[in-house]
């Protein structure tokens, strides 16, 4: 069960109140004025989410250009960049930080392109931290382009949010990273007084795992601001992330080998063929993920229970795999998943053979 949030407006109607005074008419600084003093009010009590801290920030560096825009002195201008930098900053690095998952950190720029956010405005927050402050102008245009960004992503979902479909962000795919690692590990494989030369790069593409997870947990988000209970949807997510994963093992290629002279034939041997391919990977997602092993356990039995593959041994392959996962991996939940292993193993053993009496129990 999703756990409610605390959020600062009573009801809808006070944040519906807060778009408006903001967005109905760009030129009311009035309103603005009211909107700085809602938000004001709101945050001496609770919490603002991200959104509206950046908000607040965008509203007082406009009032304030407005205020000074009869000035023409350097440090009236200077403080004017400054307000307007500063706001674009805390903005994107709210937003970077909150998504930043996993063990290795990944670019500013890739998560602001799974979020929609424009990559503009992560440069122009490079220039203002790292180099000199942009032009006055540059930061009024950025700001135009934030508080829109934050009217589609922020306001309208959580007013609306039936109305909204959010686009689905973009996953790279894994193939490319699980190829190179298969070649890596059969050439240490087929020869081991190469493991210490290629350490670096295995630990290497290990990292680019990592980081395709935390990717993959970004895009099982519902949005930048996802809302409800932070751990439960933080677990939510970490699942749907290890389920991709999956995803891409379960492919030929993978943990099922192209060759099908490769695979079992007739009954799951006592390991998987491909076990020295493998199995480092598997350690480490356990190792990182400590659900991983019931997420795994649970594709795999959910894929054989179906039946639904023509090449048995696809199924043997996965069924290997599956044991292999209940010796080797620790589930986080101390589980033991034997007795749904075995009932998938029965149903597989007859499956293949036609005989009804045939069962691979004794591997599970």
């Amino acid at each position: 069960m999703r756990l409610p949030r605390r959020v600062p407006w009573a009801n809808i109607g006070e944040l519906e109140q807060l778009s408006a005074w903001i967005y109905n008419d760009e030129h009311d600084m009035e309103a603005k004025v009211a909107a700085v003093n809602r938000l004001t009010a709101w945050q001496a009590t609770t919490p603002l989410p991200h959104a509206l801290e950046s908000v607040l920030s965008f509203l007082t560096a406009v009032i304030a250009d407005r205020e000074d825009d009869s000035s023409t002195t350097l440090i009236s201008s200077l403080a004017r960049r400054q307000n307007y930098c500063t706001a674009v900053v805390r903005m994107v690095n709210g937003l970077v930080d909150r998504l930043q998952q996993g063990l290795y950190a990944r670019s500013i720029s890739s998560i602001a392109a799974q979020i929609g956010l424009p990559l503009w405005l992560v440069e122009l927050r490079h220039a203002g931290t790292h180099e000199d402050l942009p032009s006055l102008p540059l930061l009024r245009e950025a700001t135009t382009e934030s508080m829109n960004w934050l009217l589609n992503n922020f306001f309208i979902p959580t007013l609306s949010p039936a109305s909204v479909i959010q686009p689905s962000m973009t996953l790279p795919s894994l193939e490319p990273l699980l190829k190179n690692y298969k070649t890596l590990r059969k050439l240490i494989t087929r020869d081991t007084s190469l493991k210490l030369r290629h350490k670096t790069d295995e630990e290497r593409l290990l990292r680019e795992l990592e980081r395709w997870i935390s990717g993959a947990k970004i895009a099982a988000s519902s949005g930048p601001f996802s809302g409800g209970s932070e751990g439960e949807d933080e677990a939510n997510k970490e699942k749907i992330a290890l389920e991709y994963l999956c995803d891409a093992l379960v492919e030929k290629g993978a943990l099922v080998p192209v060759s099908k002279k490769k695979r079992p034939q007739d009954k799951p041997p006592l390991t998987p063929p491909n076990e020295p391919l493998w199995s480092t990977l598997l350690l480490h997602v356990q190792e990182h993920h400590p659900t991983f092993a019931d997420v795994f356990a649970s594709y795999v039995i959910s894929l054989l229970s179906t039946n639904e593959c023509d090449d048995p041994s696809v199924d043997l392959c996965l069924a290997s795999w599956l044991v292999w996962a209940l010796e080797n991996l620790q589930a986080e939940n101390g589980l033991d998943n034997r007795a749904a292993i075995s009932r998938v193993l029965v149903g597989l053993g007859r499956a293949v053979t036609g005989n009804s009496k045939t069962s691979w129990v004794g591997f599970a």
